[in-house]
């Protein structure tokens, strides 16, 4: 029985199972080229989708699975993220389906809920994980407001100077066009601050459960392939059955 799971994405983790044993595994990236603004959105979106979806693909076609298993999207916070899954899920769904009756292969394809594979291998945040996430929240939100105040001080004189003596409609756009510079000087600060000090998440626990599963040395920046390797075992360790609640 060979499985090939997927975690889909820009970043796509690609992993292979048989009769159960993880077999292979890799990362398929495509970036969009531009973003909204650009001139040719939505064909970028598009492009980058399909794209993709030719190379996994050609995964399917050369490995000739039994089961491709898929990781539900999840709500997203950013909407135009959200749109390039969403993009990606419908063109690579819709090419292994035309796949599958052009090349007559016969795998059958299953999504999974990222609660239900984490379910299945008991990855879940226990509460002293929890507890230390909300205080480096703390810690983050404190240092956020330092960082500000110290490169808003850097510029205010530079600032009043420029609003001196004009009308409140002029007034306003200097001080956004202020904003946007200084809070994206503060989210370069607040990067830098964030390496040193991370949250234990549902991407970590991931790379760490393959790392001990199945002797691997994966970094935090390899989530991808973890979780498609995570997405897989589970569906596997469930009897090939996707079917659990989340």
């Amino acid at each position: 029985m060979k499985v090939l799971a997927l975690d889909l994405s820009t970043s796509s983790g690609v992993s292979i199972f048989i009769d159960g044993k993880l077999k292979d595994y890799t990362v398929i990236k495509r970036k969009v080229k531009g973003n909204t603004l650009s001139e040719n959105y939505p064909i970028n979106y598009i492009e980058m989708a399909e794209c993709l979806a030719l190379k996994i693909g050609a995964c399917a076609s050369s490995e000739k699975p039994d089961f491709i298993v898929i990781e539900e999207t999840n709500k997203g916070k950013e909407r135009f993220r959200q749109k390039q899954l969403e993009f990606i899920h419908f063109a690579v769904g819709k090419f292994l389906n035309e796949l599958r009756t052009v090349s007559k292969l016969n795998y059958k394809i299953k999504y999974i809920d990222s609660s239900a594979w984490r379910k299945i291998l008991g990855l879940s945040l226990d509460s002293d994980q929890r507890s230390s996430n909300k205080e480096r929240k703390k810690g983050r939100d404190i240092k956020r407001e330092e960082i500000s105040k110290t490169i808003y001080e850097k510029f205010a004189s530079q600032i009043e100077s420029e609003v001196e003596g004009l009308k409140k409609r002029e007034t306003n756009k200097i001080i956004k066009r202020w904003d946007r510079e200084i809070n994206k000087l503060v989210g370069q600060e607040m990067k830098k601050f964030r390496s040193s000090i991370k949250n234990v998440d549902h991407k970590t626990l991931s790379v760490n459960y393959v790392n001990e599963v199945f002797n691997l040395g994966f970094k935090r920046s390899q989530n991808d392939i973890a979780d498609s390797i995570c997405v897989g075992y589970a569906f596997i360790k469930n009897n090939y059955n996707t079917k659990i609640s989340s």
